[in-house]
């Protein structure tokens, strides 16, 4: 059964990968169901220096990955 809408957060480090995100997409929905949250979980993950970058830059380089993943669908 889904649990509604999904709720997580970004993880920028230059070690990301998609199994680490998963995971942690894997905890936010346990978290939200322990203290019973109508969501599930949801993460997302950014390659990169995030020490070296701005907000902008940072969230610049999600939006574009997020665009090329939708020009697939």
């Amino acid at each position: 059964m889904a649990r509604g809408p999904g709720e997580g957060g970004i993880r920028y480090h230059p070690e990301v990968d998609l199994d680490e995100v998963r995971a942690l997409a894997m905890w936010m929905t346990w978290k939200a169901t322990v203290v019973n949250i109508p969501f599930g979980g949801a993460k997302g993950g950014v390659q990169c220096d995030p020490k070296s970058m701005s907000l902008r830059e940072k969230f610049r380089d999600y939006l574009l990955q997020v665009l090329f993943l939708l020009s697939y669908v």
